[in-house]
Formats: C-alpha cells, sequence, structure tokens
C-alpha cells in the first residue's frame, strides 16, 4: 500500500495510456504501425493487439528502470523516497505517458505526421528536466555528468544551475517555434541545433568551472 502511495502518480501514466488503447480500439485498422523510419512514417506493421505493447514497453519498462536505480547506486545518494527522485520519475513517466498516446493517435490518423508532435513533446521535456536539474544534487545516474560535474560537487552545482536555466529557455523556444513551423521539413534541424547546444554548453562550462577552481586552488 505503501509503494503504491509514494508512486500513484508513476503508475497512472501506465494506466491512462492503456485506458486510452482501450477506448479507441474498436477505431483501429487490422493492421498497426510498430516500427518508424526516421521520418515518422511507418515500415513495419503488425495484428491491432500490438497498440498495447507500446503503453506497456515504454511506460512499464521505464517504470521498472527507474525504481531499480536506487538500490544500485553505489553511495546511496538517490533516496527513493525523496521528492526530488518522485519528481524525476513523474516527469520521465509523464514524458513516456504522452508519447505513448502520440503514437496511439497517429495509428488513428495515419494521414497526420507524428514526427513533428514528438520533437514538441521531448522539447518540453527538456523544459522539465531544465526545471528540475537546477537544484538536483551530484550523483552517478542522473544530470548532466561530465567528468568535471562528477569529480567536483562545487562544479556539478553551478554547472547544473545554468544549465538548468539554458534547458528550460532552449526547450519552451523549441516547442514554440515547432508549434509554429508545423510539418515543415525546418522542424528536425532546428530541433537538432536545440539538442546541440543543450549537450555542448554543460560540457564547455563544467569544464571552464573545473579549471577556473583548480588554478585559484594551485
Amino acid at each position: 500500500m505503501k509503494a503504491i502511495q509514494k508512486n500513484w502518480f508513476s503508475i497512472l501514466m501506465i494506466l491512462i495510456p492503456l485506458g486510452y488503447a482501450l477506448m479507441v480500439y474498436g477505431d483501429l485498422p487490422a493492421e498497426v504501425p510498430i516500427h518508424w523510419n526516421s521520418e515518422g512514417e511507418p515500415d513495419k506493421f503488425g495484428g491491432k493487439n500490438w497498440i498495447f505493447l507500446g503503453p506497456v514497453i515504454l511506460c512499464g519498462f521505464v517504470y521498472l528502470l527507474l525504481s531499480g536505480i536506487p538500490a544500485i547506486d553505489p553511495d546511496k545518494k538517490i533516496d527513493p523516497t525523496d521528492g526530488k527522485w518522485i519528481q524525476f520519475k513523474s516527469i520521465l513517466m509523464l514524458f513516456m505517458a504522452g508519447l505513448s498516446m502520440i503514437i496511439i493517435y497517429n495509428t488513428i490518423h495515419p494521414d497526420q505526421t507524428m514526427i513533428t508532435k514528438i520533437l514538441i513533446w521531448c522539447s518540453l521535456l527538456f523544459a522539465g528536466l531544465g526545471n528540475y536539474f537546477q537544484t538536483l544534487k551530484q550523483n552517478y545516474f542522473i544530470g548532466l555528468r561530465t567528468p568535471w560535474t562528477l569529480a567536483n560537487e562545487q562544479v556539478w552545482n553551478k554547472t547544473h544551475r545554468l544549465s538548468g536555466k539554458v534547458w528550460m529557455v532552449i526547450g519552451l523556444l523549441m516547442t514554440i517555434i515547432l508549434f509554429l513551423l508545423g510539418d515543415s521539413s525546418n522542424a528536425m534541424p532546428i530541433f537538432l541545433g536545440g539538442i546541440a547546444i543543450l549537450i555542448i554548453l554543460p560540457f564547455i562550462h563544467s569544464y571552464r568551472l573545473f579549471k577556473q577552481l583548480e588554478t585559484e586552488n594551485s
């Protein structure tokens, strides 16, 4: 009972896509997409019962993975009852549930492009993670883990405070731009450009902070 109380939101994020799949089951074609190419176009199909595997695999597997991480954390810095960890699980489970529902929706409406919807949803995930990162404590599993953030707690904290704000801003900007662009061919290049900023900035910033502290302490 206590486990359900602590993880009620994550469990709900598994049940909602499953419920949605049940609700629209009668409207599904005899064969549904089970794989998509880089353009978001289906290139492999299976029986309509495959529609239930998306929520189970995407949501259920991620839930089990996140539930197991605290147990294998060597420094025990991740407390499964901690509010920050529960918040992180909630963010990821919400994302996976939304992704599952996008896939189910697009199965019913194959005339609509799925890739832009997924890119927008991913951009919102980055914005949510950016907000979360700003107060995240040093650990081995989640966050902006560069060699320098893992080596120095001060570098970790400063990198996450700055980069977390950047992730929020870039994530929200990409969401707005992608929404306005719709199914434009420019959507993917803009998304990949935003991803590049999110990856490169923490790497450079953490390195510079580490070298600065190294100079000050020498």
